[in-house]
């Protein structure tokens, strides 16, 4: 007996050490026919397709999934007419928690879900928190409604509801006696991949709750914690955050599902999907030598120079845009000319400098070009300016003058210098032979085709030497072609980011298509092939608006819904399964914006009367700050005030060649948009010495006297921009 004792203790030690303590289940389209994605037999009677549901509970194997590594996310008017800035905030605040879960680990080195460990210690088992105040004030959290929002748009659904879930049931006569029922696991350890009854360190069981009769669904399970003082519902996925409560981050079940999904061993049959075309890669067999350009003297050209004039200097180049912007600029006109002075002997003469300065108007232009691939890039690379002045030798015979060299004078510009290629048409990139490569290191001089004179013989010229590195490299021509066939069986793609994209302003509806050029990784046999996958973006991905979303009168129902949402799945079912296939854009998140909503019950039918709300929107965190609760007064009026966005500053003060510019530097000024603004020079150049740092300052000592003309482009956090010209003068 004592022996048998043992061993029964053994065993549970045993099972105790290899028990799967957590679980993920994935979610895919709700039950219908395999040719649409969905389990056949997940029907309304047995608690699936429920009212709010729009993902159902999917076998390991046939997961939905997505496979395009950057997603965009914006907001229409309704949204913000609602939630003005700060909900705007909240928004981004869910998908830093989601960007920084797909690529950061606790050192802040980015790595993506393969890169965790394997029983995912870096994350808690439960993220949830609750603030007392939002809870009294009977508020609901928008930055954990969208985060929970997301995690079933990336293909997760909640463990703690199917961790046991029907799969049949079988009525007989005499209900419930003679009703029999099948109950399956759908949930699944992020290690093992085993059936698991764990959620996060949750041993979870269940009852069965039959209804006979009625409307669907008839039965259905309700899994329940065994230990009762367990903490439950602690997944994101769960989606079962209430008021008061908020999310510090994703738990560990959350990232083992996510992780399941989109690692790189996860190989499904799947497209690249809509929008996109995907090449295969071509190397030519036939060896050939490339050479590259002088980078300085290309930038420098651009500003001021036609598209005709730029293909006759460089052929083949592909100008894919060109803008023209005309502007006023100042020119001095520097000349010789000899004179008596009146305090000179007579017959005497001195050799005067004189200059003469107008106003006139230039063409500026701005390229962009679709063969251009930058070899070397360097800041702050330095150009030489040689000035030659010619002059008369003070004490020659008038009548016969003597020239000689005055002066030779040399200037550094900083700016940006390196060397460059131009691709031919039809080809994509080269295959660099290693160690087959010749440096050549040279200059290229060019002078100033505006010579000043007053006669042959007198002469100012400016001659601008660039020192560059020519290189000539052995390669091989690649090519890239789209493919014909669209489908192949991919990887996962590891991890995925989310940016946010305004609509070019932020009460229109326009938004700047989006080219992303990505890889995925295709399995040929058993070899791993790169494919290159193009990406046009016309609409957002996911887009956030607000709706009115209270029950419609005679539905009998009291309350609303929080939010509503769209998802779209694209099914390649195999051999009759559920799956695997994948997500899809776009999608739309709709917050209900009914605003503050109360019940009354007979007899108590006034406002003295009425309860509580049933929810009101807020922003809190667990800080002792007061939360936000929508509509934001404040809030909205700074949205109403991000709609006209611009460069305030109209004009730049003129400087002295070796003093200060400003005399310590000069602040650009910016309105509108999402502040702050980052700041840059995206044509010409500013005078040597100076700089503009990426906040506006615009500082530094000039070394060059000249006026100089360029564009200064203004970009706020919403990637919206604004650019304008300007021009600053540097007197001698």
């Amino acid at each position: 007996m004592l022996r048998l004792l043992k061993i029964c203790m053994l065993a549970v030690c045993l099972l105790a050490g290899i028990r799967s303590v957590r679980a993920f289940s994935l979610g895919g389209p709700l039950g219908g026919a395999h040719a649409n994605g969905g389990e056949t037999w997940e029907t309304t009677e047995i608690g699936y397709n429920l009212p709010g549901d729009i993902v159902a509970p999917h076998n390991l194997g046939e997961e939905y999934r997505w496979n395009m590594p950057v997603l965009y996310y914006s907001f229409d008017q309704n949204y913000l007419d609602y939630f003005g800035s700060n909900g705007v905030v909240e928004v981004d605040k869910a998908f830093a928690i989601l960007n920084n879960s797909f690529t950061n680990n606790p050192n802040g080195v980015n790595i993506g879900l393969d890169g965790y460990s394997s029983d995912l210690s870096e994350f808690p088992d439960s993220s949830k928190e609750v603030n007392f105040t939002a809870q009294a004030l009977q508020l609901w959290d928008i930055k954990s409604t969208v985060l929970e929002l997301m995690v079933e748009q990336l293909g997760l659904a909640s463990p703690e509801r199917y961790v046991w879930t029907l799969h049949d049931r079988l009525p007989g006569p005499l209900c419930p006696v003679t009703t029999s029922y099948v109950v399956v696991k759908r949930n699944f350890d992020p290690v093992t991949f085993q059936p698991s009854s764990y959620v996060n360190d949750t041993l979870y069981s269940y009852t069965i709750l039959e209804f006979c009769s009625g409307p669907p669904p008839l039965a259905v399970t309700a899994p329940f914690a065994v230990d009762p003082l367990a903490t439950v519902d602690t997944s994101v996925a769960s989606m079962s955050s209430t008021l008061g409560e908020y999310y510090t981050g994703l738990t560990k079940d959350d990232i083992g599902g996510l992780r399941y999904l989109l690692r790189t061993n996860n190989m499904n049959i799947e497209t690249a999907g809509p929008g996109t075309t995907v090449f295969t890669l071509t190397t030519n067999s036939q060896q050939s030598v490339l050479h590259t350009l002088d980078l300085t003297m290309f930038l420098d050209l651009l500003p001021h120079t036609d598209p005709a004039t730029l293909l006759t200097l460089y052929p083949g180049l592909d100008i894919t845009s060109v803008q023209t912007n005309l502007f006023i600029t100042n020119s001095t006109v520097t000349f010789l000319f000899i004179t008596n002075y009146p305090w000179l002997p007579a017959g005497t003469f001195a050799v005067v400098f004189g200059s003469q300065s107008s106003l006139y108007f230039a063409t500026n232009y701005t390229y962009t070009f679709g063969n251009i691939v930058t070899n070397h890039f360097f800041t702050n690379w330095p150009t030489i300016f040689k000035t030659n002045e010619i002059s008369v030798k003070p004490f020659s015979d008038p009548n016969f003058p003597v020239l000689q060299t005055n002066s030779v004078k040399s200037t550094t510009r900083r700016g940006p210098g390196g060397d460059f290629y131009i691709l031919p048409d039809g080809i994509s990139g080269y295959v660099f032979v290693p160690g087959l490569v010749i440096t050549n290191k040279g200059s290229t001089n060019i002078v100033d085709p505006n010579l000043i004179s007053v006669n042959p013989n007198l002469v100012r010229q400016q001659v601008t030497t660039y020192f560059f590195t020519n290189y000539q490299y052995v390669v091989y021509a690649i090519q890239l072609t789209p493919s014909a066939n669209g489908t192949n069986t991919f990887q996962g793609i590891e991890k995925m980011s989310f940016v946010r994209r305004d609509f070019d302003s932020l009460i229109s509806q326009f938004f700047q298509p989006i080219t992303n050029t990505y890889t995925l990784n295709s399995i040929s046999g058993s070899a791993v092939v790169p494919l290159i996958v193009r990406r046009v973006v016309t609409a957002p991905d996911i887009l956030f608006t607000a709706q009115d979303l209270a029950d419609n009168p005679g539905n009998n129902t009291l309350g609303s819904s929080l939010a509503a949402r769209s998802i779209i799945f694209e099914p390649h079912p195999l051999n009759g399964l559920a799956g695997p296939g994948n997500i899809r854009p776009q999608m739309t998140v709709v917050l209900n914006k009914v605003g503050p909503l109360v019940e009354n019950f007979y007899p108590f039918l006034d406002e003295v009367g009425a309860s509580l709300p049933l929810f009101l929107w807020g922003s809190f965190d667990g800080t002792t700050n007061a939360p936000v609760v929508y509509p934001d007064g404040s809030s909205i009026m700074n949205v109403e005030n991000q709609v006209l966005m611009q460069i305030t500053t109209t004009s730049l003060p003129d400087g002295t060649n070796g003093i200060p510019y400003n005399g310590g530097g000069f602040q650009l000024v910016g309105s509108g948009g999402s502040p702050p603004y980052d700041w840059e020079i995206v044509g010409n150049a500013l005078p040597p010495g100076l700089t503009l740092s990426t906040d506006g300052l615009i500082s530094g000592t000039p070394t060059s006297a000249a006026t100089y003309d360029f564009t200064i482009r203004m970009t706020d956090i919403g990637a919206r921009s604004v650019q304008r010209d300007f021009t600053i003068t540097i007197h001698p």
